[in-house]
C-alpha cells in the first residue's frame, strides 16, 4: 500500500477557514497564497505573477495578520532503521535516503549499521521504505520573527 507523505517544508493554518497552507517566502516577507477571490474578504491582497495570472496573498508582516494564522511549523522526516533513528529524505519514495549525521555532525557521525557511504559530508544509505518506521517531525515556528523590527 502506498502512503502519501506531505512534502517537507513550512506550513501554517489560516484561522478563519481552518485551511493549512505552505508558508511561502516573498520579497516583502512570508505569507500564504490562495486562488479564490473570496479571500479578499479576509484581508488578502490581489497580486499578479509574471504571467499576469491573478492570485491572493496574505503577508505575515503585521500583528493583525499574525492574529489570523496559527499552528506554524517546519515539517521534516526521520526514520527508525534497525533500532536507530536517522534523518530521512522521503522525496525518492519508496526509496528513502537515511542520513547518519547532520550538518552539525557530518562525517564524524557514528552508526553501527553497515552500508552507509560518505557523501557530501554525511553518511547516507538508501533503504526501501518497507524496512523503516517513518516519523514526521513538526518543529514549531515563532511567527513573530517575521514581523518588522521596531528598532529600524
Amino acid at each position: 500500500m502506498i502512503k502519501q507523505y506531505k512534502k517537507e517544508g513550512s506550513y501554517i493554518t489560516f484561522l478563519p477557514t481552518g485551511k493549512e497552507y505552505p508558508l511561502v517566502g516573498f520579497s516583502e516577507g512570508y505569507g500564504i497564497v490562495e486562488n479564490d477571490s473570496k479571500y479578499l474578504d479576509y484581508g488578502f491582497v490581489l497580486r499578479k505573477n509574471l504571467r499576469n495570472q491573478e492570485y491572493y496573498q496574505l503577508l505575515i508582516n503585521n500583528s493583525d495578520n499574525l492574529k489570523v494564522v496559527i499552528n506554524a511549523y517546519d515539517l521534516y522526516y526521520e526514520a527508525v532503521y534497525k533500532g536507530e533513528r536517522f534523518r530521512a529524505d522521503i522525496s525518492t519514495y519508496p526509496q528513502v535516503t537515511l542520513f547518519a549525521g547532520t550538518n552539525d555532525y557530518g562525517a564524524a557521525a557514528k552508526t553501527n549499521i553497515e552500508g552507509f557511504e560518505l557523501e557530501v559530508g554525511c553518511w547516507v544509505k538508501d533503504v526501501d521504505i518497507s524496512k523503516l518506521e517513518i516519523i514526521p517531525v513538526k518543529e514549531p515556528i515563532d511567527l513573530t520573527r517575521f514581523l518588522p523590527s521596531s528598532n529600524n
